[in-house]
């Protein structure tokens, strides 16, 4: 009896910020602070205060165009799919994706610190292969940061273990010729 590896596996990563406030939400709350100040200005208004009524509407229309680029921001994501053969990164928003890939076998991820003074960020994930750098996950905390560099080390591992074990021949294989 001889042990058949197990079929290569692939691996998906979704990589996106926290967003807790849904679309359904920000609607809820722009329209709570619409009816809010729309009746707050518009009874300073009856009383002869007009001109609280332009100062209303920039207010809300600042408010709103925050919400929106809130969620456009939000919209992001990043997919990295660990195959034997490749590695895969589509990353951006719905309508606007990028695609890049990678061969597994001589794809690496390094966490480089960041040297910048006054930074905000303390390290950065990189999908390194064929002397080229590419950031990945720069939405998520330097903790996420950190896990998510061991996993995917571990993914990779996994990803060129099985790659080999699919290159060499199998027991039956050997001397059968």
């Amino acid at each position: 009896m001889t042990d058949r590896p197990s079929p290569p596996s692939t691996t998906s990563v979704v990589i996106s910020g926290n967003n807790s406030l849904t679309a359904r939400d920000s609607l809820l709350f722009y329209g709570t602070v619409l009816g809010m100040t729309t009746l707050i200005s518009g009874g300073w208004a009856l009383l002869g205060y007009w001109p609280v009524l332009p100062f209303a509407g920039l207010e809300l229309a600042l408010l709103g165009g925050a919400l929106y680029l809130m969620h456009r921001r939000a919209s992001y994501r990043e997919l990295l799919v660990i195959s034997p053969e490749e590695v895969r990164l589509e990353r951006g928003r719905p309508r606007d994706r990028e695609v890049l890939e990678w061969p597994s076998p001589w794809t690496r991820v390094e966490l480089a610190a960041e040297s910048a003074p006054g930074s905000r960020r303390r390290s950065r994930l990189l999908i390194v292969s064929s002397g080229k750098r590419t950031e990945i996950a720069a939405m998520i905390t330097e903790q996420e940061r950190r896990a998510l560099h061991k996993r995917l080390r571990e993914l990779l591992a996994q990803a060129r273990a099985d790659a080999a074990a699919t290159t060499m021949p199998r027991d039956d294989q050997v001397g059968s010729g």
